[in-house]
């Protein structure tokens, strides 16, 4: 993609927001169908929609992309198929992947379908971009937790070919993306199947300190396009068209204002961008450098309150049950939405009176003016009053579009025995008894005529071949046959796209969905560790509680015996960290024990395909982070990763009992490596393992209030937190925060938020 100016990328959640999102200046949308989408929870796009919402960026010249961005189970994986033939009929500009497997069925299938990342694959350095290009994709949706000098170092390094988008506004999570595992762990609804259940908005201890504020790049435009981010990309697939609407015609100006020169201050955002859906803004870690969180940051989260805060309205004064007084900053309406600081804390409300000081009923206040709001909630005096929603933002429905029929090439072959039709579904021959023309010379230009038609899903575009020996046949029966031929072509698209058998009166060509799976080599396990040596649980792979080595930290620390293999799982990200320099020399030093790295992010996968693997006694197991939900992911990894020893099971997987080995997710109970033995992986036992179920770049002791002076990063602390009768511990370590399950603590006698427990050691 060349462009100076990056491309606008909105999100839709439906056909309106498409439509509105369109209508303001993106220059794309993304969006989901009923199937696959990370956004499970938004209206999302039937097939009819999706293909209104083709035939209607075609007009526009505007690209479409969609989300098929959920881990994908074997069956479903066969599912895929059907999705991904759909796909390619509406001529999709890109699909948004997060499942390893089904970029490869897609890849084989439709190689010529562009295939993006996703940032639940939480790629966030050029390791990661390399790994993602040796998948197959194209396009990299980066991890919001770059900042921009990390942004500008992975561009320096981007391989050929790739792009990269960005995330530049809307809501943040308090997770790393992809690996956030709270929704999926605590309840069953995983937020890499579409499902999350945002446990990070919810109160522990009576407030919110994982509820992260929203993100606004507004002011880094340009820095953005001068580091060659391909596409600006809006979050907001579960919100209002209104909110759509607004926010791209913000960006649209700024970067109308980028590409006639001017890199001058931002327009700041109006009310209505901060009042169809908006917490308080913030740069994320934009501004971070290589560092963690600096110290004169602040915080990334609203411990207050997880909602919208909108903009401030004014000032709380003569509170009673009749009401309170305002002089109000912006205009206000009847039924506007108003945040009120209450007794009980933030509570949402709407206007159910105005009336001015001598109490005469009012319709509105403009601002500047005074007035006495009725509402059923009473502010405290003194308080902040916030407005956030406008009585009139919902918008008029979409207006009619049509459905989306892509040109299809016809082939009529004339014979001496009739017509044979053919297009890429399927071919027929039709038996035709020839009649002589009364005028020569015209069955060609008849034909071209009669086939070239529209029927349901396609436009039929007709390419006449033979020879016409001044032939003629009735026109009301060539457009018999023309109907005929038309909707056996529309009926075998539809069993096509639904996986169904095809009708026989067509002949149908070869089945395109048989995959080669990628060439396997036998496990390794006999050859790189001892015979019958079990594999440890991963339970017991950690060091002072923390469930991995972290880049800069001191690997013969994991050693307790020369003669015995190590297993060390890798922290997930390098974001903020002193790199992997010490573990390199590790690896390089003949006399340490046999090693098994643990991979859980695809920057391991790669440098350990380039670096590591190279030393003798050097293995991996694939850890929880890159996720094996299919056989085709499995057989991936295998193609491309020496000396695989074993895997984690699919942490996020429903249990269906329990065993010695812990947890057995029922996924796993039927998953197949393949048919043949030599195929199979071993499985690392789950016994005793607590993954984080949020891993944050946002240091929680900041947070909450705490201060970076007297803190030792390099030391382990923990924060107790509680939510009903389930206690939690975040742990600090490096200024990366790690929230586990307490399982030994289920009732907190106390709140223990400002004396965390610290470990040293490490």
């Amino acid at each position: 993609m060349d462009r100076s100016v990056p491309e606008l990328l909105a999100p839709a959640g439906s056909l309106d927001s498409a439509y509105y999102a369109l209508q303001a200046g993106a220059d794309a949308v993304y969006f989901g169908l009923q199937r696959f989408s990370a956004r499970a929870a938004a209206r999302n796009f039937s097939y009819d929609d999706a293909r209104r919402l083709r035939w209607f960026s075609r007009r526009l010249g505007r690209r479409i992309y969609a989300a098929v961005n959920t881990l994908l189970t074997d069956q479903e994986l066969a599912d895929f198929h059907q999705t991904a033939a759909f796909l390619d009929y509406l001529e999709v500009d890109g699909v948004i992947l997060q499942d390893p497997g089904a970029a490869a069925v897609l890849q084989q299938l439709y190689p010529h379908i562009p295939r993006h990342g996703s940032t639940q694959l939480a790629v966030h350095d050029s390791d990661g971009v390399h790994w993602a290009q040796r998948l197959g994709l194209q396009r990299m949706v980066l991890a919001r937790e770059v900042s921009g000098s990390e942004l500008a170092e992975l561009q320096a390094d981007l391989p050929p070919g790739m792009e990269l988008e960005y995330f530049i506004h809307g809501a943040q999570c308090y997770g790393f993306s992809g690996l956030c595992l709270a929704s999926g762990v605590m309840l069953g609804r995983s937020a890499n199947r579409g499902a999350c259940a945002q446990i990070c908005r919810t109160s522990f201890d009576g407030q919110y300190p994982f509820s992260a504020d929203d993100r606004s790049l507004a002011a880094r435009i340009p820095d953005l396009a001068a580091a060659g981010v391909d596409s600006l990309k809006i979050e907001g697939r579960m919100k209002s068209p209104a909110y759509v609407q607004q926010t791209v015609s913000w960006y649209r100006g700024m970067l109308d204002r980028l590409a006639s020169g001017d890199t001058g201050n931002p327009v700041p955002p109006d009310d209505a961008v901060r009042t169809t859906f908006a917490r308080n803004f913030n740069a994320g870690c934009w501004d971070w450098g290589r560092k963690q969180q600096p110290a004169q940051d602040a915080a990334l989260v609203n411990t207050e309150y997880p909602g919208a805060t909108g903009v401030l309205l004014g000032t709380a004064t003569q509170c009673g049950a009749a009401g309170f007084t305002i002089t109000t900053q912006h205009e206000l309406h009847l039924r506007d939405g108003l945040l009120l600081r209450t007794a009980a804390g933030w509570k949402q409300t709407g206007v159910r009176q105005i009336r001015s000081p001598g109490g005469k009923p009012l319709k509105k206040l403009t601002a500047g003016m005074t007035g006495q709001l009725e509402s059923d909630m009473v502010p405290l005096a003194g308080s902040e009053v916030r407005l956030i929603s406008r009585h009139d933002s919902t918008l008029p429905a979409a207006p009619a579009m049509q459905l989306w029929k892509p040109v299809l090439a016809t082939g009529v072959l004339v014979t001496d025995e009739g017509l044979t039709l053919s297009c890429e579904h399927g071919s027929q021959e039709c038996s035709l008894e020839w009649m002589p023309a009364k005028t020569p010379g015209r069955l060609f230009a008849q034909l071209e005529d009669v086939f070239t038609a529209e029927g349901e899903y396609f436009r039929h575009k007709a390419r006449i071949s033979g020879n016409d020996p001044g032939w003629f046949y009735p026109a009301s029966r060539l457009k018999s046959l023309r109907r005929t031929w038309v909707a056996a072509i529309d009926s075998t698209w539809c069993c096509e796209a639904a996986g169904q058998a095809v009708d026989g009166a067509i002949i149908h060509d070869a089945d395109r969905t048989g995959l080669q799976k990628p060439a396997l080599t036998p496990p390794d396990r006999k050859r790189v560790l001892p015979q019958g040596m079990p594999l440890p649980p991963r339970g017991q792979l950690q060091r002072n509680g923390v469930p991995f080595l972290f880049p800069g930290d001191d690997p013969y620390a994991w050693v307790t015996d020369l003669a015995e293999p190590v297993f060390i799982p890798l922290f997930p990200v390098s974001l903020g960290l002193p790199g992997w320099d010490r573990l390199d020399k590790f690896l390089a030093d003949p006399q340490r024990p046999l090693v098994v790295l643990g991979l859980g992010n695809p920057a391991h996968a790669e440098r350990y395909r380039k670096k590591w693997a190279q030393y003798p006694d050097t293995a991996a197991f694939l850890d929880y982070g890159l996720y094996v939900t299919n056989s085709q992911t499995l057989a991936l990894y295998r193609s491309l990763l020496p000396r695989l020893v074993a895997r984690m099971p699919w942490i996020e997987a429903p249990t269906e009992s329990k065993s010695s080995a812990g947890s057995v997710p029922t996924a796993e109970l039927s998953f197949r490596d393949g048919d043949d033995a030599t195929e199979s992986l071993p499985v690392l036992p789950v016994k005793g393992f607590m993954p984080p179920l949020f891993l944050s770049r946002s240091c929680h002791r900041r947070n909450t209030g705490g201060s970076c002076r007297d803190c030792h990063p390099d030391t382990v602390q923990r924060y107790r937190l509680q939510q009903g009768r389930r206690g939690f511990q975040a742990l600090v370590y490096r200024c990366w925060t790690m929230v586990m399950k307490d399982d030994k603590r289920h009732i907190c006698p106390a709140r223990q938020k400002d004396r965390p427990d610290k470990d040293s050691g490490r």
